[in-house]
């Protein structure tokens, strides 16, 4: 058993995968009340999948739920430590006052807003994905690097005024070959910018 744990701990190199949980439950009726916030539904009842195993989503989903909501799911935990970019562990904010799990949760629903801000905050990630730069494809050294790097071509993009994709990852593609300092001179960005337009 324990072996298996260590191959599972060992499978992706920057552990951005792993989170460690402290709590009373048995390990079974962790996984089920978890498995209640794996998929959230949006006002007309469309079902979504939430990836709770994933620290990239952990770091920022107590921002985005509502404090009942993050009471819910974190109710059960005593403490909650994910992995971040760096590869350090980051304890998660639990508020004394949540409850303890009931057996039948409410339907997790998020609504608009919240589901907007889900998007923007993957938007980094998934940018970083299409350019095949994701955590397993980088060094450790470089993880939190490229994704303020990818977070600075989002916003400059957004900035822009643009809704066209295929320019924003032309953009970062010319970035990153480019190097992120590119962005600290406003005159070479620009000129990244109307060259990714070009020629993209």
């Amino acid at each position: 058993m324990f072996e298996d744990i260590q191959r599972v701990y060992r499978a992706y190199p920057h552990m951005l995968h792993v989170s460690i949980c402290q709590s009373a439950l048995e390990l079974d009726a962790l996984a089920e009340h978890l498995r209640s916030f794996a998929c959230f539904y949006d006002a007309l009842g469309h079902p979504y999948g939430l990836r709770v195993a994933d620290c990239r989503v952990l770091s920022y989903l107590p921002d985005v739920l509502t404090e009942a909501q993050w009471d819910a799911m974190t109710a059960p935990m005593a403490q909650w430590k994910i992995h971040d970019r760096s590869g350090q562990m980051r304890t998660l904010r639990l508020h004394d006052g949540r409850l303890s799990p009931v057996a039948e949760p409410p339907i997790f629903r998020l609504d608009d807003a919240q589901i907007e801000a889900l998007m923007q905050a993957g938007e980094a990630d998934l940018l970083l994905s299409l350019l095949g730069l994701q955590p397993e494809a980088t060094a450790l050294q470089h993880v939190q690097a490229n994704h303020d790097t990818a977070r600075a071509c989002l916003a400059y993009w957004q900035r822009r005024g643009s809704a066209d994709r295929g320019l924003l990852i032309a953009f970062a593609r010319s970035v990153f070959k480019a190097g992120a300092a590119v962005l600290k001179n406003s005159q070479r960005t620009d000129a990244l910018w109307v060259a990714a337009g070009k020629f993209r």
